[in-house]
């Protein structure tokens, strides 16, 4: 009785040791490309309507911080990511990851034009076999504009697009995004 409780006791460290590992390397690399010389950092969150051919329809979150270096003020970096964990009225399941960076261009002080590329993923575990998950990897790439009020309130409007390839059949798919955020 002592042995597997001591066991169990092991196994909560090792999970709170890999938890803290990940949180602390995720915010490293946020704050570290926030605050790397940024002149009026952007933080913003939203929706996102993620629709992959031939599978059902999924809502997520996804979240973006873009950085204006001091150097020029014209392009900025920025970082996107989109989540989605969807559970199916019939039992099944669809997920969607993705995080992408890339350039945005000041065509004022108040519109942005974006384009990212990164990396997504999807698994999908249909009805029929609740054993059997399919899922595959993929290039995303995407564009957006970001309109800025003068009291520094985004809107930030945008597409995702990736192709996956998931026991022999090919599902293009999208995201549409729309955020709402601040810059500082």
């Amino acid at each position: 009785m002592c042995f597997f409780l001591i066991l169990i006791i092991i196994k909560f460290i090792i999970l709170m040791k890999k938890i803290l590992l990940s949180l602390f390397s995720s915010t490293l690399l946020f704050t570290s490309f926030t605050y790397a010389k940024s002149d009026r950092p952007l933080y913003s969150i939203g929706y996102a309507y993620i629709k992959v051919k031939d599978l059902p329809t999924a809502n997520g979150i996804n979240m973006r911080i873009q950085a204006l270096p001091a150097a020029n003020k014209k392009i900025s970096i920025q970082l996107a990511g989109t989540l989605s964990n969807q559970s199916l009225s019939d039992n099944g399941r669809l997920r969607y990851v993705s995080i992408a960076l890339g350039p945005a261009y000041a065509l004022t002080s108040f519109i942005d034009l974006y384009a990212t590329i990164g990396a997504s993923g999807i698994s999908y575990q249909p009805k029929e076999n609740i054993n059997k998950d399919n899922s595959s990897k993929s290039v995303s790439w995407g564009t957006g504009i970001t309109f800025t009020s003068p009291q520094n309130i985004t809107l930030t409007l945008g597409y995702e697009g990736s192709y996956f390839k998931m026991a022999g059949k090919s599902y293009p798919s999208y995201a549409l995004i729309s955020n709402i955020g601040y810059r500082f």
